[in-house]
């Protein structure tokens, strides 16, 4: 399942590419891509269609502690 983070105030405020990808950007869980996952299938196939549609996502479920992530 793909999910799409919500629109908040924070992002409202401000009005350039970046926030207004963050809005519009898919989530896709990359737990659910190990081969013993029962919905593998599925998510191949959102993330093929996210690739070829929009060619940007979120990736969450990768191990990297949010302390070593950056943001925008």
């Amino acid at each position: 399942m793909l999910i799409f983070p919500p629109c908040s105030s924070e992002f409202s405020k401000k009005d350039n590419a970046v926030t207004a990808a963050a809005r519009t950007l898919p989530i896709l869980d990359l737990g659910r891509f190990a081969s013993a996952h029962p919905g593998r299938e599925q998510a191949l196939a959102e993330l093929r269609d996210v690739s070829r549609t929009l060619g940007f996502f979120y990736l969450t479920g990768h191990g990297i502690p949010q302390r070593r992530q950056r943001f925008p």
